[in-house]
């Protein structure tokens, strides 16, 4: 079956669904053995065109196969094939073939995995509406943070992705007296002369700057170098001012979009960190070894 797909997660997308058919083609003909009940997502999959059996091909099980057939084929008539030598390989217990069951596994390990996925985004969702920022919020945060608001912080900044020692060593080497840049520039290397350096954030608006340096930051006066920091992403770091500007004109009214979406981003992490606690407290979770 040839799979056109736009995207690398398209085409991983359209795999998943093609075996979620094939899947539910196979819990159809245990259910329809057992009594004959159609699963119970019958009205996801739509109206069923044909019966096997006593097994039904969906709407859906069609659209699947169009997609592999020439222009010219018939994908229902294919599908009715399919079925019936699906079917027989049952009867014959080829479905214990180990290479089989293996495929069969990584199959239901995708859809299950996809499932996951896409519950845990619409669960997000629903966090999400359920993190609303009040008129009186954003007004208290807007007063009690004004000074912050106003000012904005030139930054240089020195983190390695998990090498605490080279970090540590860098802090001791600041401490005694060695000049930021030349710290800073160990870990760039033959830089040409005249670019930016790697290290200089430059000015900083109160919203860029990460919820790990909102204590510290306004406490740094230019040419102060902050202890390790936890950065964004679970890295570590030291940052310097190297200075500061305020602008007054900024105000409740200017900044109020900005104050919005931190406070709903601060609300939605309390929300999911509340309910994942709540869920852990309730649950029995067994490792095993």
């Amino acid at each position: 079956m040839q799979i056109s797909g736009k995207s690398t997660g398209g085409m991983k997308l359209r795999r998943i669904l093609v075996l979620l058919s094939v899947l539910l083609a196979a819990t159809a003909v245990v259910s329809c053995g057992k009594g004959g009940k159609e699963p119970a997502d019958v009205g996801a999959r739509g109206k069923v065109l044909a019966t096997v059996n006593g097994v039904p091909i969906y709407e859906n099980d069609l659209m699947q196969a169009a997609r592999g057939q020439d222009p010219g084929g018939d994908p229902l008539r294919s599908l009715v094939r399919q079925e019936l030598i699906h079917q027989k390989a049952l009867k014959l217990g080829l479905d214990n073939d180990k290479e089989y069951r293996r495929r069969v596994g990584q199959a239901e390990a995708q859809l299950q995995m996809f499932r996951k996925q896409e519950l845990s985004r619409i669960l997000n969702d629903h966090i999400v509406r359920q993190a609303v920022v009040t008129d009186a919020e954003i007004r208290e945060f807007f007063e009690k943070n004004a000074d912050f608001i106003r000012t904005q912080y030139h930054v240089q900044m020195i983190f390695y992705r998990g090498d605490e020692s080279r970090l540590a060593d860098d802090y001791r080497a600041l401490q005694g007296g060695t000049p930021f840049e030349e710290v800073a520039s160990r870990r760039f290397p033959g830089i040409p002369k005249g670019s930016k350096a790697p290290w200089d954030l430059g000015f900083l608006a109160w919203d860029r700057v990460p919820e790990e340096w909102r204590e510290i930051l306004p406490g740094l006066e230019p040419g102060k170098v902050s202890p390790i920091l936890s950065l964004p992403g679970g890295h570590r770091g030291i940052i310097r001012v190297v200075a500061k500007k305020v602008d007054p004109v900024l105000s409740l009214s200017s900044e109020r979009e900005k104050i919005v979406n931190r406070m709903r981003k601060r609300k939605i992490e309390e929300l999911q960190e509340k309910m994942v606690a709540e869920m852990e407290k309730e649950s029995e979770i067994v490792y095993k070894k």
